[in-house]
């Protein structure tokens, strides 16, 4: 590579000079002295005699490539050259230098390599054995690329201002992250970190602390506080991202000495500077101390996440005595803070909020901490969304526990919080929050208060002796808040004259209390002035059909929300309009699951030990209906399908005991006093009033008024066909048009008709008819008038004149 050859010849020339020093020191020590020199007779070859020599012109030793040459005029040393062109210069075809003491230390070939502990050299400088560099550094010009693509080989790319290395067959950078450690002035082990900060009064710490975090790479690092007491004079600024600061724990405190005079300005550390972008940024294992008895003004901030930052990681820290919040994060218009984590720290003793998330904070993980003795509430969230708040000990807030104003869609879960001067919580102005699994007791309003906060679901809390001995509730609804779920609610020893629920006015709507558990000394277990609170056991979409309702007055409403009576079944819309499609509206079985009554919510039918039932009461096995206790009275109808009326073991299909009417609704013919053992049929004004039988034909369907004979043959006896003849004797009766009874339903079909065995019938006709005709076959299914000779053949006699082609005849087959 260029830079190491710029490097390795300067080396060269070093080692030449030395040569040049030695030749001058042990061949020629007097070459250019003033002293007195031997005379020119004195050098002769053999033995030098000791003292000084002064030759006036060159000097020369040997011949050749072998001539050692000195130049008078200019003090250059030739070697195998007469001409040097510079202080010392070799020209030879071997090894131009070779100093060594056993090994061959130090050699310079005649390619211009140099090689060290080599004899061999094959670069520039090549070099076998341990390099150092001591007291200085070493310096590589920069390249664009290198074609040397061998593993192991480095360069310092222009291109990219990194160092590069060639390995595992590809050229890489540095990409390790720099960590740079500072002490403070009482640090143990100070005088090995790469920064000290001084720790003196008037000394601000925190620009050492600057000093080293600007000190580290553009894409990233960590600064390690040792332990000791960091006097920060100004706000230790954070504006990086990739960054962690870490300290040694507790032992490592940054101590505020001054005020902070502008409102959310900073904190005593402050993370961004509320323009740019930062994130990923971890603080860790250190004491943020405020002094709030020294400096006591409220902006005094522990802990300052400015706007626009995100993924910001606050773990296992201390925040105590700050004069304002412990941690502040703040955002404004449209910028958000993201992905706060705050987690397994202690924030405690500060003048206002433990941790208050202001403005546009989203998706918080507040997980793990005590929150203790903060003169505001413990957890404070003002346009903060979408954050989950768990596992915290929150005891003693001089406000609320955890205050929620104005946000949606947090989660507060599986909280201690204890003794606090206000509310253990308080959600208002917000919707869409779970509060759930958290123990809620000894605070001196209520457990839980809800002002304008809608459809947040409170589930499955313990809350025990909150309100001390005034008027607040475990759980209250002040005003405005609808459609709350509050249920699985263990709610005990109410400490005050308060309720355990109490939902203050007609204001608070739709809101559901489901299942909770009341036990203890206040006055009221439940207060409700709300407007259609609705006490279910939730199974659908709330206000659906399949709603479940049970009132303080003992009503259980299925899809009624004001159930009228112990049991109410509602198959229409709860809301009032429009009807459901709904099977099996009720329905009730035994132990083992056998169905014993169900009614068809869309249908209305009704089902004894039946899943389906067609008609408005279908059952399987017996039905006794009956009005009084003897065992003769009402109908029975048994497993057999047999019906008894009056009768309580009917041998027959239908078997009365008595009596019988068959009357319509509100028929006047129909008589109020039977003699037992006559039927009665009621009454039908104008038409034919016929009793039929079913019957098979044989060939062209007969159709309503034909004559139909009984047919001959063998093969189809005891069927009808259309009479073709006149006067026939086989002439059987006429095809009913509208039968007011029908018999012989078993050979009922398509290969049936119904004839006409008895009453008026209406006939088709030919010819002149009389009332009073008798009349027989006409042929063609038709029938005409007989005057003599009828005997056999008379189907029936006219009852009037024709009309469009019948008459009605009285049927008589004689």
């Amino acid at each position: 590579m260029k830079a190491v050859t710029n490097r390795a010849s300067e080396s060269g020339h070093i080692w030449f000079g030395l040569f040049l020093i030695i030749v001058l020191v042990f061949l020629i020590p007097a070459a250019f002295s003033a002293d007195p020199g031997h005379p020119a007779s004195d050098i002769s070859p053999g033995t030098f005699t000791p003292g000084n020599y002064n030759i006036s012109g060159n000097f020369s030793i040997g011949s050749g490539t072998l001539r050692l040459f000195l130049d008078n005029s200019t003090g250059s040393i030739g070697i195998g050259t007469t001409s040097p062109l510079s202080l010392l210069h070799v020209v030879g075809s071997s090894n131009l230098l070779n100093v060594s003491s056993g090994d061959n230390a130090l050699l310079i070939a005649t390619t211009g390599y140099t090689g060290i502990n080599t004899t061999d050299p094959k670069y520039a400088l090549d070099m076998n054995g341990t390099t150092r560099i001591q007291s200085g550094q070493l310096y590589i010009s920069g390249i664009a690329n290198s074609t040397e693509e061998k593993e192991g080989a480095m360069h310092y790319d222009s291109d990219d201002d990194q160092l590069k290395i060639y390995a595992n067959g590809k050229w890489q950078s540095d990409r390790s992250i720099a960590t740079v450690v500072v002490a403070a002035n009482d640090s143990v082990l100070g005088e090995k970190a790469d920064y000290v900060a001084d720790g003196l009064l008037g000394t601000d710490d925190s620009a050492t602390i600057k000093t080293a975090i600007d000190s580290l790479p553009p894409y990233g690092g960590s600064v390690v506080l040792l332990e000791g007491t960091f006097y920060l004079e100004s706000p230790l600024r954070i504006n990086r991202s990739n960054f962690t600061l870490i300290g040694a724990g507790k032992p490592t405190v940054l101590l505020r000495r001054f005020n902070e005079t502008t409102a959310n300005n900073s904190g005593l550390l402050t993370i961004g500077d509320g323009e740019n972008d930062y994130s990923d940024i971890i603080i860790s294992d250190m004491h943020v101390f405020g002094d709030n008895q020294t400096n006591r003004n409220i902006n005094n901030h522990g802990i300052f996440i400015n706007k626009s930052t995100s993924n910001v990681f606050i773990k296992s820290v201390w925040v105590t005595y700050n004069a304002g919040a412990g941690i502040l994060s703040l955002s404004s218009g449209t910028s958000r803070n993201n992905f706060i984590s705050i987690k397994n720290s202690e924030i405690s003793n500060n003048h206002r909020d433990g941790i208050r998330l202001d403005n546009n904070t989203e998706a918080g993980m507040i997980t793990g901490n005590l929150l203790l003795n903060n003169e505001g509430s413990g957890i404070y969230m003002n346009y903060a969304n979408h954050t989950v708040i768990s596992g915290n000990y929150i005891y003693q807030s001089k406000l609320d526990g955890i205050t929620l104003n104005t946000g949606y869609r947090n989660t507060i879960a599986s909280n201690m919080i204890q003794a606090n001067f206000n509310s253990g919580i308080w959600l208002m102005n917000t919707a869409n929050n779970a509060v759930t699994g958290n123990m809620v007791y000894d605070n001196s309003w209520a457990g839980i208060n809800l002002t304008n906060a809608d459809n947040n679901t409170i589930t499955g809390n313990v809350f025990y002796d909150n309100g001390d001995s005034g008027t607040y509730d475990s759980v209250q609804l002040q005003a405005d808040s609808d459609g709350n779920v509050i249920s699985s609610n263990r709610i005990a020893d109410t400490g005050g004259t308060g309720s355990a629920i109490n939902i203050l006015g007609p204001t608070n709507d739709d809101n559901q209390v489901i299942g909770n558990y009341f036990t203890g000394t206040g006055a009221t277990l439940l207060n409700d002035t709300g407007t259609n609170t609705v006490y279910t056991s939730q199974l659908s979409e709330y206000k659906s059909k399949f709603d479940i309702v049970l009132t303080p007055q003992g009503n259980v409403g299925f899809g009624s929300l004001v159930p009228a009576a112990k049991l109410h079944v509602n198959v229409t819309n709860a809301s009032g309009g429009g009807s459901y499609s709904m099977v099996d509206a009720f329905t009730i079985t035994n132990s083992s699951g056998q169905i014993y009554l169900v009614i068809n919510g869309t249908t209305g039918f009704t089902g004894i030990a039946t899943t389906k039932p067609t008609h408005t009461l279908n059952t399987k096995g017996s039905l006794n209906v009956t009005g009084s206790t003897t065992s003769e009275g009402g109908i029975i109808i048994d497993s057999s399908g047999r019906m008894g009326i009056n009768n309580s073991a009917p041998t027959q299909t239908l078997q009365v005991n008595g009596s019988m009417a068959v009357c319509t609704f509100a028929d006047a013919s129909c008589p109020t006093t039977i003699t037992a053992g006559d039927s009665y049929a009621t009454t039908r004004a104008g038409g034919a009033i016929d009793v039929s039988e079913w019957i098979k034909y044989a060939g062209r369907k007969p159709i309503a008024g034909d004559v139909v004979c009984a047919v001959e043959d063998g093969s189809e006896s005891g069927t009808v066909a259309i009479c073709n003849g006149e006067n026939g004797r086989l002439a059987v009766g006429i095809i009913s048009t509208k039968p007011h009874m029908s018999i012989g339903a078993e050979y009922k079909g398509n290969d049936a008709v119904q004839l006409a065995i008895t009453g008026r019938v209406p006939v088709n006709v030919i010819g002149e008819v009389e009332p009073g005709d008798l009349l027989v076959s006409a042929g063609n299914g038709k029938a005409r008038s007989c005057y003599s000779d009828c005997y056999g053949s008379v189907i029936g006699k006219a009852m009037t004149v024709p009309e469009k082609g019948k008459v009605l005849a009285l049927l008589s087959i004689k």
